[in-house]
């Protein structure tokens, strides 16, 4: 490499700047959540002012990230609705935030290319980087997931072990996930309409929150998303 270099016509600062680009880029892509676990310091703060600035009665807090249109009206407000009522008790029912993001795999989004599908590969891109802060900052521990997504996510140890809940594993796809399409909670409206491949799995508690919100609440709300995540297998 440094051969090319001394033979290119490209300065010597040139060639640094090269060599600098490729180390990040390397860099980013073995450590996904590291890099923006940094940004996320920076904006974090930010975010959580202004969640806190416009507070809700939201009790639960589910996300489905995949290649559904879950934000349809058809869609949307029938999970919203099951979803409290699966986690009902007696006239208590909890107030259901429900956070969509419409990602499409590498395999899907290829199929759609090759059949002319309108595929926009740059939305698609900012729909990973929501995700990635989702996971690390985000309020939402409970979580339907593209199965390719999740597989692909899984090995960065954000999701709690379907053991350490004491969940039947009878409908586990493995040791973090639950296929939504066995459980009875895949039969209910709303979630009948997500892809036969869309997993359930709850997030680990999010380190940064606790860096700039009240710890307490943060604990006391995350483990009201444990006893629904618990409730929403049943």
């Amino acid at each position: 490499m440094n051969e090319n270099y001394t033979n290119s016509p490209l300065s010597d600062d040139d060639g640094e700047k090269a060599s600098f680009v490729e180390l990040v880029t390397t860099f980013v892509k073995e450590h996904r959540i590291a890099v923006f676990i940094v940004a996320f310091l920076l904006v974090a703060a930010v975010i959580l002012t202004v969640q806190g600035l416009n507070k809700t009665d939201y009790e639960m807090y589910l996300m489905y990230c995949g290649p559904a249109y879950a934000a349809s009206s058809a869609i949307y407000g029938n999970i919203v609705e099951s979803a409290a009522n699966a986690c009902r008790d007696g006239d208590y029912a909890p107030e259901v935030a429900f956070s969509t993001i419409v990602y499409v795999s590498d395999e899907l989004a290829d199929y759609y290319i090759k059949e002319g599908i309108e595929y926009n590969g740059a939305y698609n891109a900012e729909a990973l980087q929501n995700f990635d802060y989702a996971l690390a900052a985000g309020e939402y521990c409970i979580l339907l997931l593209d199965r390719s997504l999740y597989d692909d996510t899984k090995h960065l140890n954000v999701f709690v072990p379907l053991a350490d809940l004491d969940i039947d594993t009878e409908y586990a796809y493995d040791e973090y996930a639950l296929e939504l399409s066995k459980l009875p909670l895949g039969d209910k409206k709303g979630f009948d309409s997500l892809p036969e491949d869309t997993v359930l799995v709850l997030r680990k508690k999010s380190f940064i929150q606790s860096l700039f919100a009240n710890k307490k609440q943060i604990n006391e709300r995350y483990e009201a998303q444990v006893d629904f995540f618990i409730a929403l297998t049943k």
